[in-house]
């Protein structure tokens, strides 16, 4: 493993339900590293659940919690972190991302669609979601989470995504 893992955080981006916090779990087992998932560390901090906040605040509270949450993870040693799907998307965050390695977990929409329909309870914002309304989501974002370091097709099983992070970062 380079240098680099060692050195700066890993950042994985993309769509939600891409997989990003099971290979951010996965990837930093396999690295040695401590993996966070911003979404996880804004509840411990808000003390609700991200849905829970969104709605009760609206969306620019949210991503300005979310920033601070950015902020936060950047200032820990360097780690693994999961972001949730928004998060490149708004102010600086990609640039501020793009200073460490930044991964984007690339999952067509219609699967993204159908790991949704699995289990539609574990984001209640997308509800009310068809597989159009992810590909209008994917097609805002992609612009984004393209200028990511490295790109990974992220339709395969957990492991063999995490062995192609480390396989790109070796290059």
């Amino acid at each position: 493993m380079t240098n680099l893992v060692h050195k700066k955080h890993i950042f994985l981006i993309g769509l939600p339900y891409s997989g990003k916090s099971l290979v951010g779990r996965l990837l930093a087992d396999a690295i040695g590293l401590n993996h966070y998932d911003s979404d996880l560390w804004m509840e411990r901090f808000i003390d609700q659940s991200a849905a829970q906040f969104l709605q009760q605040n609206g969306e620019k509270s949210f991503r300005m919690v979310e920033r601070f949450v950015l902020m936060d993870l950047l200032c820990k040693p360097p780690s693994v972190v999961s972001v949730g799907g928004g998060l490149a998307c708004f102010f600086d965050h990609i640039h501020l991302m793009n200073q460490h390695l930044t991964v984007y977990l690339k999952v067509e929409p219609a699967i993204i669609h159908d790991r949704f329909l699995k289990n539609p309870h574990s984001r209640p914002l997308f509800r009310i979601f068809s597989r159009s309304d992810f590909e209008q989501l994917l097609a805002k974002r992609d612009s984004i989470y393209s200028r990511s370091h490295i790109v990974i097709l992220a339709e395969r099983r957990p492991e063999i995504i995490v062995q192609e992070v480390l396989d790109a970062i070796k290059q």
